[in-house]
């Protein structure tokens, strides 16, 4: 079932090699480890640029999304089988 969420969460990062990669995020009451970041991408919106991870775990996909000018994380998407 795909679902747009569109809702601020808290994420915890790992830096490797200047690079961001999200491991465990929480939603709500809930937390969820991130078994895999499985794409990465961004764009520009304005000033902002945007960056974009398409990441899963064991039961769900997720897209999250980091805004650099707002040093905030929105869970953008969530698909689950």
């Amino acid at each position: 079932m795909y679902s747009k969420i569109n809702e601020k969460i808290e994420v915890l990062c790992a830096y490797v090699k200047n690079k961001s990669l999200p491991l465990y995020f929480r939603w709500g009451e809930k937390k969820y480890k991130v078994d895999k970041v499985n794409l990465v991408h961004s764009m520009r919106r304005g000033r902002d640029k945007l960056y974009f991870y398409s990441v899963s775990n064991k039961d769900n996909f997720f897209k999250l999304c980091f805004d650099t000018e707002k040093n905030q994380w929105m869970l953008v998407e969530r698909f689950c089988q």
